[in-house]
Parts: C-alpha cells; sequence; structure tokens
C-alpha cells in the first residue's frame, strides 16, 4: 500500500504546518486536506506528531485524484515526501486515522481493508 511515486514532474513544498491529521498548509501553496482520511479524535496526537515527524526536514509533492476539492473548497490530495513515501497511506497503515467512507478516491477499497485488517488483528 505504500508504494512510491516519481516526482520529477511535480512541484516540491515545504509544509509550513500541520493543522490537524487531515490538514497542511504548505508554504507557498496553503493548505490542503488530505484525501482519502478523517481524524480519529482518538489517535489525534498520535497523528499529529507522526505528520510533523514525517514532514520536518523534507520537501513534499501531492498528487489529486478526479475529486479535487472538498465541501469548503480545500484541495484534497495525496501527499508524499520528497522520497515517494505515500503519506495518507501511512496514516492508515498505522491506524493513525479513519479512512473517510463518504467521498470516492483511488485507493479507497485498499485503504478500507488495510483499515479493516488493522481493528480486527489485535
Amino acid at each position: 500500500m505504500e508504494h512510491s511515486v516519481d516526482h520529477t514532474t511535480k512541484p516540491l513544498y515545504k509544509v509550513d504546518s500541520v493543522e490537524s491529521p487531515e490538514i497542511v498548509s504548505l508554504e507557498s501553496f496553503g493548505k490542503i486536506r488530505l484525501l482519502g482520511i478523517r481524524t480519529n479524535p482518538f489517535q489525534f496526537d498520535k497523528a499529529m506528531r507522526f505528520l510533523e515527524r514525517a514532514t520536518a526536514e523534507t520537501l513534499v509533492f501531492m498528487n489529486q485524484d478526479k475529486l479535487k476539492s472538498d465541501e469548503t473548497g480545500l484541495p484534497l490530495a495525496y501527499l508524499y515526501r520528497e522520497d515517494g513515501t505515500f503519506l495518507n497511506a501511512l496514516l492508515v497503515k498505522y491506524d493513525l486515522v479513519d479512512v473517510d467512507e463518504r467521498t470516492p478516491f483511488k485507493y479507497k477499497e485498499r485503504f478500507l481493508k488495510r483499515q479493516r485488517d488493522n481493528r480486527t488483528n489485535f
């Protein structure tokens, strides 16, 4: 699930701030919402620490899916570290967020399967 993506044609950004496990602010771009995930209030602090550490001292890039923005107008995106690490997928893999079951997105079935596996294999 944590596939890598080539960023050579994508702009790279510095993360200005992690506002929540699903919203980050990118320097010279602004806020984005991470596609396919929703904040899990029980894992909020862990998810925040994970994203802050994962994006510190590295650049990130994003890919979009068919749905380009949320209901508030924030861009929806998959977020990757410069080395190709897929951050949305890692948040799901480590069970730090809930999968967004309301929004259609490319990796929905894969994310839901990982979430089910995480929560049934204690």
